[in-house]
């Protein structure tokens, strides 16, 4: 009988040794599950993050999802209400640290089942989501606020400008300053129609071009 990987990583997450101090159980478990002893040790008293720990859950939760396609079996999409109290759970907290496990919590539901739900329902990982919306966000207040792009960047919650720019610009082709100078630029042409349009229209030449 085929074992799935997600009930062996679980399984021998039952055997292993006492837990760092200060460590949270579930992502020591699957580190020590997954790294060989020495390593493992290493990564859980020098590099372990909040970051690494999301990582591991989607992870997981993608493999749940990949072998219960492999069974014929389909993820159940995230309910409409519990998608809802995700996004107003967002909204209220942009400008703060977003984990998976509050999002999870928000929804009512394990955050070990959360992603594989989440991503059924919406077509984008929690962490994509989260980030397109501060994105979305940061753009409004470029276009209709005098804020500075630091202000802007902590507001929806990045903790550096730098960040905020590097991410702004893989999403939307230029920096934000830039996007902020072009939607000037056509908001003051006479063809001038829609900002959100025109700005969104520059920007996919700029990008486009500096691809060639």
């Amino acid at each position: 009988m085929e074992i799935s990987s997600a009930v062996v990583l679980e399984a021998n997450a039952r055997h292993l040794p006492p837990r760092v101090d200060g460590m949270d159980p579930l992502l020591e478990q699957f580190v020590r599950v997954v790294l060989p002893p020495q390593e493992a040790s290493k990564v859980l008293r020098g590099f372990y993050t909040d970051a690494l720990h999301t990582v591991l859950l989607s992870q997981l939760a993608a493999l749940r999802e990949n072998e219960g396609m492999a069974n014929g079996s389909r993820v159940r999409p995230l309910p409409k209400w519990r998608l809802r109290r995700v996004h107003e759970f967002l909204e209220s907290n942009l400008e703060s640290h977003i984990s998976l496990q509050m999002l999870a919590t928000a929804a009512g539901v394990s955050r070990m089942y959360f992603a594989a739900q989440f991503r059924a329902a919406t077509g984008m990982r929690p962490h994509s989501y989260v980030t397109r919306r501060r994105i979305d966000v940061a753009k409004k207040l470029l276009a209709e606020s005098g804020n500075t792009i630091v202000d802007i960047a902590l507001s929806v919650g990045f903790q550096t400008q730098s960040h905020f720019t590097t991410v702004f610009k893989r999403i939307e082709g230029v920096t934000p300053h830039r996007w902020r100078e072009l939607l000037i630029a056509e908001a003051s042409s006479p063809q001038f129609h829609s900002q959100e349009q025109q700005c969104r229209i520059r920007v996919e030449n700029t990008a486009r071009d500096a691809r060639t």
